[in-house]
């Protein structure tokens, strides 16, 4: 495991990616969107002592947070951007 996270700024910028251009391309929206959700995973976890990861093995698997905690609390979470995408994220999820 490891984290992983790309600054939602610095990633339009070098994509010279502007509202209007991002409307057009909503799979690069997703990834900035994704980012932006693991950026405030980030703030959140270290303020309560923990930490945020990102796990993807040999056979493809993937999680794309993984919040941990003292005492060994943990949460798996999938971030999808759109409703229509969640049965998608559950069923990644349940590969774990």
């Amino acid at each position: 495991m490891s984290p992983r996270f790309t600054p939602v700024n610095s990633a339009c910028v070098v994509l010279g990616a502007d509202s209007f251009a991002l409307r057009r391309d909503l799979e690069t929206l997703g990834f900035i969107f994704e980012s932006a959700v693991v950026r405030d995973f980030c703030v959140f976890a270290e303020t309560l002592g923990g930490h945020v990861r990102h796990y993807r093995d040999s056979y493809g698997y993937e999680i794309d947070a993984i919040l941990e905690f003292p005492g060994g609390i943990w949460a798996g979470i999938e971030v999808k951007f759109g409703g229509g995408q969640i049965p998608q994220g559950v069923r990644s999820l349940k590969k774990q």
